[in-house]
């Protein structure tokens, strides 16, 4: 296959449950559980608490024995290429070191920063003494209590690829289609409250997205992002896209699979296929926001097409669109050739509503399995 980059920036939640003895602590008459300690810090101290954390997992894994390289005390350059650094003053981030796509190295990479960070943060356990540290890989987490658990702060999960610059109009006209239809196999599950009705989506990330394109990252969300870093040589023609629409993932075929059709859907771009103009989607936010919604609001959602929207068309046979041309690429690697083999038995599966046998293969799909099952032990 073409020389292709990819690469990931995942940030971490986290939860820390503190000693019996700081609960001790607090005011007579408080019932909030303890986790919740923005409750019973100021906002400073909160931040400074959960900064002291980021900065002992970086300290942890700056004295083990994984041959590391520090640039100050918040960046550690793994001997392998990964980044491990605090971002935003207190949360944990990590980068995995430029594979190339298609293959296993950007799974392996991710898959060892985490075991990294999960040794260093169960080190930071047994010498802070308190009760629990929890990473968690995902992209949103509550802002409140009660109701309010549902006005959630979001954080990302950071796909990036290169991809030749003189093609940047095609590649993002192509991807303003093609991201958000994606979200049937890209999506990581959510339980999410929409007009006040508690529903199941398909993604974490896709409802806080506002725009279809813009260079910001930390407003204004959007499901093509044109900030352009300078971080790729020149001369070699290429540039870096980074997508910040997706969600972070779990199951490793579907870590695998995404990044995968990603790279061919890019190849599709630069080797001059083009999406019909009558099949572009006509509103790719509002497309987005109601795919993501589709498994519980209509599992036959056909997306709008120009013009303005008059053009519907089924998100199966939409996403099948892109797996026919890709199919028409040439060359075509061994790894390419596989993801097009499992990108239509995914494809058809998901048509056939046959959820069940995409259970460990689709973070969506098993999540939405799991709470299914705990679910049916309380209400039958």
């Amino acid at each position: 296959m073409p020389d292709r980059l990819c690469g990931k920036e995942q940030e971490y939640g986290m939860r820390i449950l503190p000693t019996k003895k700081f609960i001790a602590s607090l005011p007579q008459g408080i019932l909030l559980p303890p986790e919740h300690l923005e409750y019973y810090l100021k906002e400073d101290s909160f931040t400074d608490w959960r900064r002291g954390f980021a900065q002992a997992i970086i300290s942890n894994i700056m004295n083990s024995k994984i041959p590391n390289f520090s640039n100050g005390s918040d960046r550690i350059w793994l001997a392998n290429g990964s980044l491990i650094y605090i971002d935003l003053k207190c949360i944990v981030e990590t980068a995995t070191a430029e594979c190339r796509a298609g293959s296993l190295d950007g799974l392996l990479q991710e898959k060892a920063s985490e075991l990294i960070l999960n040794e260093a943060a169960q080190s930071v356990v047994a010498q802070r003494g308190i009760e629990s540290l929890t990473l968690y890989k995902n992209n949103v987490g509550p802002s409140g209590l009660g109701e309010d658990r549902f006005n959630e702060v979001t954080y990302g999960s950071h796909h990036n690829y290169s991809y030749l610059e003189s093609k940047q109009v095609a590649v993002f006209q192509v991807l303003k289609s093609f991201l958000p239809v994606s979200i049937i196999f890209s999506g990581n599950g959510h339980v999410y409250k929409h007009r006040n009705n508690i529903m199941y989506a398909l993604s974490q990330r896709a409802s806080h997205i506002t725009l279809a394109q813009s260079g910001a990252t930390l407003d204004n969300r959007a499901i093509v992002t044109t900030r352009d870093e300078s971080l790729m040589d020149r001369s070699t023609g290429l540039s870096r896209l980074h997508l910040i629409s997706r969600d972070a993932t779990r199951c490793e075929f579907q870590t695998w699979l995404v990044d995968t059709i990603t790279h061919l859907v890019l190849r599709l771009a630069e080797e001059g296929w083009k999406l019909p103009l009558n099949l572009s989607l006509s509103g790719p936010v509002t497309e987005m926001h109601a795919i993501n919604l589709s498994l519980e609001v209509n599992l036959d959602y056909k997306a709008a097409c120009w013009p303005f929207g008059v053009n519907r068309i089924d998100i199966f046979e939409y996403n099948k669109i892109f797996l026919d041309a890709a199919k028409q690429l040439s060359p075509l690697s061994e790894p390419e050739k596989l993801c097009l083999q499992e990108w239509e038995r995914v494809l058809e599966l998901l048509k056939a509503r046959a959820f069940d046998q995409l259970v460990g293969e689709l973070d969506w799909v098993t999540k939405w399995w799991l709470l299914k099952k705990k679910m049916s032990k309380y209400f039958r």
